[in-house]
């Protein structure tokens, strides 16, 4: 089993954080400082981290694989 495991494009990853961003920006300047932007803010929060959750333990999980298997 060959793995490879390398680091996103930064072009790619430039473009998904600037509209992450401009996402933000647009729920901001259309309700402000409302209840529903802080709900939204913590919902979106609380989906990040397990994004990124699941991507650690995927990782993991990968690597656990690669160590166990030894070279071939």
């Amino acid at each position: 089993m060959k793995v490879t495991v390398s680091f996103a494009n930064p072009f790619l990853a430039t473009i998904y954080a600037v509209s992450l961003l401009l996402i933000g920006w647009a729920i901001g300047a259309h309700w402000g400082h409302t209840v529903t932007a802080g709900w939204m803010l913590l919902i979106s929060t609380i989906f990040m981290l397990v994004h990124d959750a699941v991507i650690a333990t995927l990782l993991g999980i990968a690597a656990a694989k690669v160590a166990s298997s030894g070279k071939k």
